[in-house]
């Protein structure tokens, strides 16, 4: 499996999110509930609100 880290993007919250998010999605899942279950369980890891906040799907959700 290859992984995409941005240079700009490999903080541990990034890191966090994105290993939840990529293998969900992989699984067949909607992007837009697996990128809110994401965002969600990586919250409550690191509650500041700046960590998720730059993630938007756009296009179609499903």
């Amino acid at each position: 499996m290859s992984k995409r880290i941005s240079r700009c993007a490999a903080a541990p919250p990034t890191t966090a999110l994105m290993t939840r998010f990529y293998p969900e999605l992989k699984a067949g899942k909607p992007k837009a509930t697996t990128l809110r279950e994401s965002m969600l369980a990586t919250q409550k890891q690191f509650p500041n609100p700046l960590d998720g906040s730059a993630f938007t799907l756009v296009g179609n959700p499903d």
